[in-house]
């Protein structure tokens, strides 16, 4: 294992407090490729200070990160060094070592890493906190407690859980005020001499409950239902007058249940009649079911099997022990024949006398005639006993037939391996059932690139892999992307990341006079290529010159601190269009307003600019998302000597909420809407109705922050009363659809804000319009 090492020197014990970071701030270094990495970091872990091992492991979304280093380790927001943290630079797994003589405090851990040959650095990702050991004394009465799964997860169980008592003894008495729960382990090697534990995420902690008297018990209901058969353990944290400490894995809970579910994931297999053509015979075995539920004394037995002929029990059996089921040679069983197997698990939690768990016809077994070999399988061009080649034109559809030669009966196949550039436009169904490989419409296979693609043809005695290379040809009507840029950086310069495309921020009416940026696209240099420019959400004027390159024009400025929505559309070789959107923001300052006594709406003597960056958030309707903070600037009314950019309590209690105003337009999706108001009756009109709203054109419950339903039941909201996830907008997973399909378009709100927070007066507060949701079926994070 290679490891880099940077040192620091700290007492007692550590919180691990991780959170996912998407398009991180960089370096000027430092870019996101076009695959949009993300890096996690999970595993909250408690760490006493003798204690050695892994304390974080990472997750990731995109192409495979290494090269890890730690880059920066602060105590209580100043920088420190010393020797206990390690990384792995090849796996990114953070773990501690020399602890004995720890300082207490907040240590923040920054790290980078290298992605599609793109270095991204991570601020902070990983937070300890190191707390004081437990003092002596401390006694666990019982140290062990037990109960079922099936009386943990049903709150109305007559079955009390149990309780272990934490006390103290010795000859100073402690005294201890609080008791929280800490990290919670499961042991996944129970028996063992040596224990092993897996830290599990901080959602367990929901299973357990100790009482301010010490008393630890399980919490019956919904919220244990995660918990699986199987042996854990707990810190528990000790508050006492002077300090937190650990108390450190001294109580264990056992999750015992009867056999709950077992099945076989293949549940059926086949067997030759024995003839001259098998002078050895023939033999048969399954493989092991699937099982959950206690291991304790766990036994397979048949059932039944049927049909029920002559001595059929001594001829197909079962390993009482690993649920195999197997035929030995010698069985004379005919060729035509098919036998359905009943199979029963039982363990030591099973009563007397009890049955067990009988899945009925859990595995099907027929009898065959000699299946003689298959020589050859391969697609396309065959290049090599376990290779081929198959050329097709780039972003094309298509299907490619398997090639058997010799034998094969019954083949089945499989795919085990796939380019994840291709795989979800590859029908996986239809591959299984006969083996041919279809690449479907919407593809991005391009010329110049190789996709492999691995299958299994098999039957139930022989089997062959090949590997598939697609090498795409050239399509001279490609185009998959249109990109101007952005100018969402300091001084108008752009920002790298594919989050930030096509993006522009105007803060005055001159900075969008001739602002003008390259149309880039992946059309091939001797593609004839027309754009166009067309408005959807606002007018913002704007010309294609020179043939690629799109010009503002700043008499359509829009002082109301307002985005618009255009799109330009390239037509290729006068057959192939494609359009993208194009997004501007008129980043002016909005002046603060409230309703006087007698009901008339007045400026107040101030204003706001609020910036997200980026100022789009692009999410998947299926899974929803949440954007960045803004950055908030306050200033009286046209005075740009006394710009404040808000922080600490002033950002915290700054309101902003979507109020009115909602519009939503369709693009590249099933609905037609083009700009409609929940009012008038096509989609959010839908959406309201089902997200606690009523299809009124200012009924703002489903997106605000401040009325309505809760919040998992609205489409989004923009978070407030929060510092450290200030006003992002969040929006809701498996909420934008209808009957007629999935939101695939922009939807847009007004906001209303107040500088001093107070609610009474939001509802006429400054207007703003600072963000566009994009919802988009097609995208990946």
């Amino acid at each position: 294992m290679s490891l880099r090492k940077l040192t620091f020197s700290f007492l007692a014990i550590l919180i691990v407090t991780v959170s996912p970071l998407f398009y991180v701030s960089c370096s000027d270094t430092e870019t996101t490729d076009s695959s949009n990495f993300a890096l996690y970091y999970t595993g909250l872990t408690n760490i006493a200070p003798s204690m050695t091992g892994t304390i974080s492991k990472p997750t990731y979304k995109g192409s495979a990160p290494s090269d890890f280093t730690i880059t920066g380790i602060t105590l209580n927001n100043e920088v420190y060094t010393g020797n206990c943290f390690l990384i792995d630079s090849e796996t990114g797994v953070i773990s501690v070592q020399n602890t004995e003589n720890a300082a207490k405090g907040r240590y923040k851990i920054s790290i980078s890493c290298v992605s599609g040959e793109t270095r991204y650095e991570y601020k902070d990702i990983v937070i300890v906190k190191l707390l004081a050991s437990a003092p002596d004394g401390i006694e666990i009465t019982p140290n062990l407690i037990q109960a079922d799964y099936s009386d943990i997860i049903d709150k109305n169980s007559e079955v009390d859980m149990p309780i272990a008592k934490i006390t103290t003894s010795g000859e100073e008495h402690i005294s201890i005020k609080k008791y929280t729960i800490g990290n919670v382990y499961k042991i996944t090697n129970e028996g063992e001499e040596t224990p092993e534990y897996e830290p599990l995420a901080v959602s367990f902690n929901d299973c357990f409950t100790i009482s301010s008297e010490g008393e630890f018990t399980i919490v019956q209901g919904e919220s244990s239902s995660i918990l699986e058969v199987g042996l854990y353990t707990v810190d528990i944290i000790l508050e006492t007058q002077l300090e937190e400490s650990l108390l450190e894995k001294k109580i264990k809970i056992k999750v015992i249940s009867k056999p709950m579910d077992f099945y076989y994931e293949v549940a059926e297999g086949e067997i030759e009649e024995e003839s001259e053509q098998t002078p050895n015979g023939t033999t048969f075995r399954s493989q092991s079911p699937v099982y959950s539920g206690s291991t304790d004394g766990l036994k397979y037995s048949i059932y039944a099997i049927e049909p029920e002929t002559e001595k059929i029990y001594e001829k197909i059996k079962i390993d009482e022990q690993t649920g195999e089921i197997y035929i030995e040679k010698g069985h004379k069983l005919t060729k035509g024949s098919t036998y359905k197997v009943s199979v029963c698990a039982k363990n030591m939690y099973n009563e007397e006398g009890e049955v067990g768990l009988v899945k009925e016809n859990a595995y099907e077994i027929k009898v065959v005639a000699f299946i003689a070999p298959f020589e050859e399988f391969y697609y396309g061009t065959q290049v090599g006993a376990e290779s081929c080649t198959y050329e097709g034109m780039e972003l094309s559809s298509y299907k490619i037939e398997p090639n058997i030669k010799g034998g094969g009966e019954n083949i089945k196949y499989q795919l085990l391996s796939c380019d994840s550039r291709i795989e979800k436009y590859i029908d996986k169904e239809q591959l299984q059932t006969n083996g041919i490989i279809e690449l479907l419409e919407g593809n991005k296979t391009f010329k110049d690139e190789n996709y492999k693609i691995s299958v299994r043809a098999f039957n139930s005695k022989y089997e062959i892999k090949t590997e598939l290379t697609l090498r795409p040809t050239k399509n001279p009507d490609r185009i998959t992307y249109i990109s101007c840029g952005n100018n969402l950086g300091a001084n108008k310069q752009p920002l790298e990341g594919k989050q930030y495309d096509n993006q522009f921020r105007f803060n005055r009416k001159p900075e969008m006079k001739d602002a003008t940026f390259t149309i880039n696209t992946d059309a091939y240099p001797d593609a004839n290529i027309e754009f166009t420019y067309t408005n959807i959400h606002q007018t913002i004027k704007a010309e294609i010159i020179d043939g690629n390159k799109l010009k503002f024009d700043n008499n359509s400025w829009n002082n109301n601190a307002v985005c618009g929505i255009s799109k330009i559309t390239a037509t290729v070789n006068g057959k192939v269009s494609f359009s993208v959107p194009i997004f501007i923001h008129c980043n002016g300052f909005a002046k603060e307003l409230e309703k006087t006594g007698n009901k008339s709406v007045v400026e107040t003597g101030y204003e706001a600019r609020i910036e997200y960056t980026p100022f789009v958030l692009h999410v998947n309707p299926h899974n929803g998302g949440t954007s960045i903070s803004p950055q908030i600037t306050t200033r009286p009314t046209g005075d740009d000597t006394q710009e404040t950019i808000l922080s600490g309590d002033k950002l915290e209690i700054f309101a902003l909420d979507y109020r009115r105003t909602f519009k939503y337009y369709n693009f590249n999706g099933l609905h037609t809407d083009n700009g409609q108001q929940p009012s008038e009756g096509k989609f959010l009109s839908n959406l309201w109705s089902t997200s606690g709203g009523t299809p009124s054109k200012n009924d703002k419950a489903p997106v605000s922050y401040f009325t309505g339903l809760g919040f998992d039941q609205k489409l989004g909201y923009v978070i407030n009363e929060q510092i450290e996830n200030h006003h992002e907008v969040k929006i809701n997973k498996n909420k934008w659809y209808d009957t007629t399909g999935w939101a695939n378009g922009f939807f847009v709100g007004e906001m209303t804000f107040r500088i001093d927070g107070e609610k009474s007066k939001l509802n006429d507060g400054g207007k703003t319009n600072p963000i566009i949701i994009w919802l988009d079926e097609n995208y990946e994070e």
